[in-house]
């Protein structure tokens, strides 16, 4: 095997562990892409409400993602690779003991057990978790997951040594060793998002010592080197440089070029869905509906109102509804999906007066409700499989035009909107979105602009002078969509439709949990 030394090696390579896909990307020290990968993997359904996934599978999944990388990409990666950066899903709790491995399958940011731990941080704890975090209780959070362990499993709980999130997992598994960044960990609703630092006083609450928690460090510190156990698994070379890495919301943003451009939101489309802005002072909603984030560049935060729902929702609809309206016994991917947006596009704006709530594992902005939930309305017998799934194409852009609409009510300036994420190869849903938001849509031209991101810290790592945001491309450079002006007007006044139905729904939602 060969040993690391940096003058022969001239690629880098970003991982982003995402909910459903490992995403993997390489680059040269210029930052042009070199190659792409993604390897998918499934959430486990335990119980009602509850989502997992077996942390070892992203390693897997990392391993075969390597493998597919070196066929497409042409580069020798066992001589060529520089440094690794990381990104990841946030929130979702990889709990560890004493022998270094899991105590328990991950709980990801979509389960949502939690609500009777969510109520008591509500409750009891609302001033303390804001005042200190920025951010209000949600499921989605790794505070209240610990919760849940300490109060339904406290054998597993007593067993835990160390709290990680998932990109800080696949770090130890190449490394050995232990840290995290500010943005992952100011996901977490234990971390004092102005002074950057733990807060002993919510970790208390836990009865839970600091030195469970990792170090946090800069996203572009060296945060250790590839072992050799590593580099022969993944059959690259020992010592290669990693990178701390950072959130995959902020490593999109990072990837996608909003960091380069002035008022810009960075919209993530994956399996969930952020609108992100980018401030130089903690701003923080009074009326608790967006999430603060540290930036993945020192001195800066993120301000984000996150929707539960996207990809999810458009997912769920494709399998469970459309496939039979494409009379074929399983989707075949990517060419299912095209079909299914070439039918949906002869359904007019609007869905014929189909309106779909996309709350399908709950909502966070602008409602942070875990008991709402999915509802299609204004359904007759006209409607077929496409309507359906436009509306939700629709339900979704609603949500987000939601979050956005809370951005601007705290003043913060949004000029351009700059989409990444999976979801962009969904051009019907993008496309509904300009006209829903009013607004044009810039498309990143980085389709996996976590994993770009992640990439870019590794460069950066390598080259201390390297400025992350500086190898994304220029803003001329991406496709835009523009607004349909006959639909805006028809999608103004659903939008108030959809807004109304939740109002009045809420109550219903509750109900809904208690009948069970």
């Amino acid at each position: 095997m060969f040993q690391y030394s940096p003058k022969c090696m001239e690629s880098f390579i970003g991982v982003d562990i995402g909910t459903s896909s490992i995403k993997v990307c390489l680059i040269d020290r210029t930052g042009a892409i070199r190659g792409a990968v993604s390897q998918g993997y499934e959430l486990d359904f335990p119980q009602r409400g509850w989502a997992e996934q077996d942390a070892d599978e992203w390693w897997v999944a990392l391993q075969r993602s390597l493998s597919s990388l070196r066929g497409r990409s042409g580069v020798d990666l066992g001589k060529n690779i520089a440094g690794i950066g990381l990104s990841g899903q946030m929130h979702t709790l990889v709990a560890v003991g004493a022998d270094n491995n899991p105590v328990r399958p991950a709980i990801s940011w979509t389960d949502q057990r939690t609500v009777a731990e969510c109520d008591f941080l509500r409750e009891r704890l609302m001033h303390e978790v804001f005042s200190q975090t920025g951010n209000p209780p949600s499921t989605g959070f790794t505070f209240p997951k610990l919760l849940w362990i300490r109060n339904h499993e406290p054998e597993i709980f007593a067993r835990i040594r160390t709290v990680l999130l998932p990109k800080d997992y696949i770090r130890f598994r190449l490394t050995g060793e232990i840290a995290t960044d500010y943005s992952d960990a100011s996901g977490t609703l234990l971390f004092d998002t102005a002074r950057g630092e733990w807060s002993d006083s919510l970790l208390s609450v836990l009865r839970m010592d600091r030195s469970a928690f990792p170090p946090v460090l800069s996203s572009v510190d060296r945060a250790g080197a590839l072992t050799n156990e590593a580099a022969k698994i993944l059959d690259l070379t020992s010592g290669i440089p990693v990178s701390v890495g950072s959130a995959d919301v902020a490593a999109a943003f990072i990837g996608s070029g909003a960091a380069r451009m002035d008022a810009a939101a960075a919209l993530s489309l994956g399996s969930a869905a952020q609108i992100v802005v980018a401030s130089d002072s903690p701003i923080t909603d009074p009326k608790h509906r967006l999430n603060l984030l540290c930036h993945a560049l020192p001195g800066r935060w993120l301000i984000m109102g996150a929707i539960q729902n996207a990809g999810i929702a458009v997912d769920w609809c494709l399998k469970q509804i459309v496939q039979g309206g494409l009379d074929r016994p399983a989707l075949a991917g990517g060419a299912s999906h095209r079909e299914a947006n070439e039918r949906v596009a002869a359904v007019k704006a609007g869905s014929e007066g189909v309106v779909f709530l996309p709350y399908l594992t709950g909502e966070r902005t602008p409602h942070m409700d875990e008991k709402a939930t999915g509802v299609f309305f204004g359904l007759r017998t006209s409607h077929t499989a496409f309507h359906l799934y436009r509306a939700v194409l629709e339900g979704v852009s609603y949500a987000l035009r939601d979050a956005l609409a809370v951005i601007e009510e705290v003043n913060i300036p949004v000029k351009h909107i700059l989409a990444g994420g999976g979801g962009t190869a969904n051009r019907t849903l993008l496309s509904i979105l300009a006209d829903v938001l009013a607004r044009r849509i810039a498309v990143s031209t980085q389709a996996n602009a976590s994993a770009y991101g992640a990439a870019l810290y590794a460069l950066c790592t390598a080259n201390p002078g390297f400025d992350p945001a500086s190898g994304t491309s220029s803003s001329a450079d991406h496709e835009v969509i523009a607004p349909n002006a006959e639909n805006v007007d028809l999608y103004a006044r659903r939008f108030s439709l959809y807004r109304r139905l939740y109002s009045s729904l809420r109550a219903d939602f509750r109900t809904y949990w208690d009948v069970l």
